[in-house]
């Protein structure tokens, strides 16, 4: 049987933020083309004045390893960070957590008054038909593969290699 998913790149999107009641300030996403290949992508955001007037979380940068000054230096605009995801992205994209990874990213949209041209989705539209078992046993072995570090690209790429193991049963860590 023909496996449609694999005529599209299938996304993973993870956003990292200045804390719960803040800010986004990273973006990364993990996309499975043709069911073997994945590729990731990332890019730091800076807003001055989101720093200057929205609440910073120290205990955020310990999690995620990102400070004020990481931005600074390589963050770059919303401007450019709306039109990079309107470029790269499919028109859906999956996460593990929708509504705040819509949040993150409606701000970036938001602020620059740019439509957003893609829709977040749950991560089980596409694990409804992965076979109950196959996850199970994907779940057992992610973390030795992809661990969860809290680093937007590589919680996408995690989420991407979970999915790719539960669908497809193996996975080249070389990819």
């Amino acid at each position: 049987m023909e496996d449609k998913l694999t005529d599209f790149p299938i996304v993973f999107l993870d956003v990292e933020a200045a804390g719960f009641d803040s800010y986004p300030i990273e973006v990364g996403w993990a996309k499975i083309i043709k069911q073997n290949v994945i590729s990731k992508s990332s890019f730091l955001i800076y807003h001055r004045n989101w720093i200057e007037s929205k609440t910073w979380d120290p205990k955020a940068e310990l999690v995620h390893g990102i400070t004020q000054g990481d931005l600074k230096v390589r963050g770059q605009s919303l401007e450019k960070s709306a039109c990079q995801l309107n470029n790269e992205l499919p028109k859906i994209v999956y996460s593990d957590a929708e509504d705040y990874e819509q949040y993150w990213v409606g701000q970036i949209f938001q602020e620059t008054r740019i439509n957003q041209e893609f829709k977040i989705k749950s991560e089980g539209h596409l694990f409804h038909d992965i076979d109950p078992m196959a996850y199970q046993v994907a779940e057992s072995c992610i973390s030795d593969i992809a661990p969860r570090k809290h680093r937007a690209i590589d919680d996408a790429y995690r989420l991407a290699v979970l999915y790719h193991l539960a669908r497809w049963g193996e996975f080249d860590a070389k990819n």
